[in-house]
């Protein structure tokens, strides 16, 4: 199940008592962006004596990480890692912890408008079109990672006009390919 609970201490530093609104984000390191920077899952306004400290808890869940998917219809929790920010303000963060989430479990299928990136991050179809292009695959993520991050977000069947091989039959070849090996896989 997808769920962490986030605590912190907060004290007050200062001389007098004092109030602060602490502010739990959650923010994703993605090259491009699709989503926002820092989004805020969680507040809590705390009021402190001089040089006192109390524990703050939030608790997060797999829909505070989710995003809509415009092709199931719904919404979606990839697997991998996410950060945690607590801060005063999505300017002022003072604490940041790496969390990963398990995914919901849905795996998309692939068809010939699917990114090369959807096809890539497949289970399946990572394996079939690896073993078609793994040099050409390669080459270029080494040699040009931006044109590489570029190209994750084509479709596949938009490849047949790059002259890599990916002709539209090959392309059909792959969408038949693992449509068979994900229903033995299942």
């Amino acid at each position: 199940m997808n769920e962490w609970i986030v605590e912190c201490t907060v004290a007050n530093t200062g001389e007098r008592t004092a109030s602060e609104v602490v502010q739990l984000y959650v923010a994703f390191d993605e090259d491009p962006p699709t989503r926002p920077r820092h989004e805020l899952r969680g507040f809590a306004k705390v009021e402190l004596a001089a040089g006192a400290g109390t524990r703050v808890s939030f608790t997060l869940t797999g829909r505070d990480i989710a995003w809509w998917s415009v092709s199931r219809g719904g919404w979606r929790i990839d697997a991998g890692g996410f950060a945690v920010e607590v801060g005063a303000s999505s300017r002022d963060i003072r604490l940041r912890a790496e969390l990963t989430a398990a995914g919901d479990g849905h795996v998309d299928a692939l068809g010939r408008m699917s990114t090369l990136g959807e096809w890539l991050d497949h289970p399946v179809g990572g394996r079939v079109l690896g073993q078609r292009l793994a040099p050409a695959l390669t080459d270029t993520a080494e040699s040009s990672p931006v044109l590489f991050a570029l190209a994750r977000g084509i479709p596949l069947a938009k490849f047949s006009t790059f002259g890599i091989g990916l002709t539209t039959e090959v392309v059909d070849e792959l969408v038949t390919a693992v449509h068979d090996l994900d229903g033995q896989d299942s």
